[in-house]
This record gives structure tokens, sequence and C-alpha cells, in this order.
């Protein structure tokens, strides 16, 4: 079985997952060869993208004859492209397309289909229709004529042959943030794990936490600043509801030290207004830690509301402050949700089990 992944969205997120699903693909299944076919947007333009990022966790070796790695610039170059998509087309049993909301990768189904190539399509966020919920890997389609005319928007009628003939299938998580809970995380220390920028919605969480000062708490973002000008509105609303001393920015910091800053948190707190998965919560949920989230996305398929975790709609911010004094409050049930978190994710999102259901997807799409 040989797998080619297009993809054209590749946050460090997605880049882990794929590490760790086919490393188990190739080692343990009959995955001959897998295929990286990188397709930026217009914004991801001619970005580097290595496959084992994180070698020293997830050790994939790229010099394995089973793995490929190829990579490719906007396809809109139809002429310094097109031959090298068609070839890696032809080598492949199967095409896998990720996060298929953008044109360069409809660009790659409709080749694809004219190929007759078996497809899969996973999507990763709920872009197109915010009423609708997507888990991080929800295989959309079995055969390549059902996609064929993907572009930046899809019909209802269209949808609702997707969603008649589609498998889900978790995305693998490492147990590398597996720890005990311990006195060291208390149960006043929240945090908060993303970029920060509007999307991931730091300002509710600091308008929120304003209301309850009356409570003993402190926070850390973490978090690259993607967006400067957002990072100053931020901080001077902290300044302006006298939060200073209380919400601390960290920035973006390796993976051990967000470990550490995990097994120094007692609450994770995600109000994001876009989200796929959202793989903080189960890295938090792996060291016992509820999240305490709006239902965006797939989140509510991984933070089931009052019991590993608090729930409030988009944008709602009372809902937030009123979930984070609850958990604040209430230790005993801090300690509960997280430890049902740990025992649902520890199970759900291993990557040898998560490899297994999507080879058994894949063997399906192939008749195998």
């Amino acid at each position: 079985m040989k797998i080619l992944r297009v993809v054209d969205w590749f946050g460090g997120g997605l880049q882990n997952d794929l590490d760790l699903l086919d490393y188990q693909l190739l080692n343990n299944f009959d995955v001959e060869k897998v295929g990286l076919l990188y397709v930026p947007t217009h914004f991801e333009s001619k970005r580097e993208i290595t496959l084992g990022g994180k070698r020293e966790l997830f050790p994939l070796n790229v010099g394995n004859s089973k793995l490929d790695f190829m990579k490719y610039f906007n396809p809109k170059i139809v002429g310094e492209n097109f031959k090298q998509i068609n070839e890696a087309l032809e080598e492949y049993d199967l095409v896998h397309i990720h996060a298929p909301d953008y044109c360069s990768s409809a660009f790659v189904s409709l080749m694809a289909n004219f190929k007759d190539k078996p497809l899969a399509v996973s999507y990763h966020f709920d872009r197109l229709n915010s009423d609708l919920v997507w888990n991080k890997a929800r295989l959309l389609s079995r055969v390549s004529e059902r996609v064929s005319s993907w572009n930046h928007a899809i019909s209802k009628a269209a949808q609702s042959i997707y969603f008649g003939d589609s498998e889900v299938v978790n995305v693998p998580v490492s147990d590398y943030f597996s720890q005990d809970r311990t006195e060291k995380n208390g149960f006043n220390n929240l945090v908060c794990v993303a970029r920060i920028c509007p999307e991931k919605g730091q300002l509710d969480l600091v308008n929120a936490l304003g209301n309850i000062k009356d409570v003993d708490f402190n926070c850390k973002l973490v978090g690259n600043y993607q967006e400067e000008d957002y990072v100053r509105l931020v901080k001077n609303r902290i300044r302006s509801l006298g939060l200073e001393g209380r919400v601390e920015f960290l920035g973006e910091i390796s993976e051990k030290e967000m470990k550490e800053v995990y097994s120094m948190s007692s609450i994770n707190i995600l109000p994001t207004y876009a989200e796929g998965l959202g793989k903080v919560i189960v890295e938090a949920g792996l060291g016992e830690i509820p999240t305490i989230s709006y239902a965006v996305g797939g989140v509510p398929e991984v933070v089931n509301h009052g019991v590993n975790g608090l729930l409030s709609s988009r944008g709602d911010v009372v809902g937030l402050e009123r979930n984070i004094r609850c958990l604040l409050l209430n230790e005993e049930s801090q300690l509960k949700f997280g430890i049902n978190a740990k025992n649902e994710y520890s199970e759900r999102f291993n990557p040898v089990r998560c490899a297994e259901k999507y080879h058994q997807v894949y063997s399906l799409i192939l008749g195998r």
C-alpha cells in the first residue's frame, strides 16, 4: 500500500500528527511507502517542511526507502508543477488530502479524479460552515469523483453526500505529555496554549478574568506572537483591568518547557473561535488537566461538558467566566475531570490504535 498525502496547511500540530501516524503505519502495517505532497497556499508560499520534525520524540528515518519527501509550490504555476504532480499521482495507490478548503488541494483532487485515483479527504477546521462540527480526521469521501468540484465553497447537496459516506478517525497524540497530577499543579494555575491572535480568543480570556479578580488565580499565556497589534491590545487590556502580576506572557517555548508548564497547571483554557481538534486539550488531559473552551470545531468531540471539562458557546465571555470560576472554586471537580480526561485520551489517541483505524479506512477505500 502506497499513500500520498496532500497538505496545503501544515501547522506544527498537523505535522506532528502525521509524523506519529506515518511512523506507525510504516512500521506496523502493510504500508510500503508514504509520500508528502506539500502544496502551499498563497500565504504559505515556499515554506520549508521536514517530515519528522520532532525526531528526538518521534524518530522518523527520512533516509528510509519507505519514505518519500516531496515538496511542490503553488500549483497555479501549472507549467512548473503539473508534470511533477502527475508523476506523483501515478506512483501511489491512494491519495489522502488534508484540509482541502483552499484552491491548491482542490487542484490536486481534480487531477486525482482525472486519473480515477482512490481518494480520502480529511477536514481539519470548520471554516466553510460554522454550524457544522468537524473532527480533525473526518474522512469525507471514498471515491475521487465525489470531490471533483471542491473549491472555496461546497454546495449543500455536496455536503450531504460527504456526510452520508464519512468515517471518523482520531488523530494520534504522543504519550510524551502523560504525567500524573501532583501538588505542583495546584488548583488555581491557569494556562492558555495557542498562537496569540484574535482567532484564539486570548482577549476574551483576559476579559473573563477581569470579572473574577475576587478569586485566587494566576494565568500563563503560551504561544508565538502571530499578530503584534493583537498582543499589544491584550497587554493593554491586562493593565486596564489591573491583572498585571496575575496574567503572564511566556511566548513560544520548547516542548520540554511546555511539559514543565503543564506540570504546574491546574486548568487549561482555550477560548478559540476556530479549531480542528485542539491538540493542546489532549496534551493537557494526559497530565490530568481539564479544559475549559468554546464549543467550536472539533472541540466538543474531545471535551465532554461536565465530564472532562466545561464548554460555552463561541464568544460567550460570560459563560467562559462562569466556567472558570466554577472550576477554580471546585477542587473536587478539577481532579475528577482531569482523571476522566487522562483515562479517555490515553486510550483514544494512542498512536498505534489510531494508525490501525487509518489503515482500516485505507484498506476499505482500496477494497482490500
